[in-house]
C-alpha cells in the first residue's frame, strides 16, 4: 500500500480504493496529487470549464504553475475530466449549430488543440 497526498484546496477530490491507497489531505507544492514524499512528481486535475479558463485567460498563472513544476525538477501531467467530443460544435438535424456545453464557447476546437 502506498500513500497518496491530497492537495487541502481539492474541493471533490478523487476516491482511492483504501486496501491500495492510503489518501491524506496536506499541502501539494505544485499539482493537485502527490505520492507522498515524492519529490518529482504531481498530478494537476482539471474540469473542462477550469481547463478551458486557464489556457485562455488564466494562461499566465498556469504557466508560472509549470514553470515552479519545472525549477523543481517536477513532471506535472494535467488530468482534463472531458472528453474531446465535448469541446467540438455540433450540427442538428435541421441544420443549425449546437455550440458546446462549457462556459467558453468561443474557445474553437483548434485553439484548444
Amino acid at each position: 500500500m502506498f500513500e497518496i497526498t491530497i492537495d487541502s484546496r481539492e474541493q471533490t477530490p478523487w476516491a482511492f480504493d483504501p486496501t491500495l491507497v492510503h489518501a491524506v489531505r496536506g499541502t501539494v507544492r505544485t499539482g493537485d496529487y502527490c505520492v507522498t514524499g515524492d519529490k518529482g512528481f504531481a498530478v494537476e486535475r482539471k474540469s473542462l470549464n477550469d481547463f478551458l479558463g486557464t489556457i485562455s485567460t488564466g494562461w499566465e498563472r498556469f504557466q508560472r504553475e509549470i514553470n515552479r513544476a519545472s525549477v523543481a525538477g517536477f513532471h506535472l501531467p494535467v488530468i482534463v475530466e472531458a472528453r474531446f467530443s465535448d469541446i467540438l460544435y455540433t450540427v442538428q438535424g435541421d441544420g443549425s449549430i449546437q455550440p458546446p456545453q462549457h462556459d467558453h464557447p468561443r474557445l474553437t476546437p483548434g485553439f484548444v488543440l
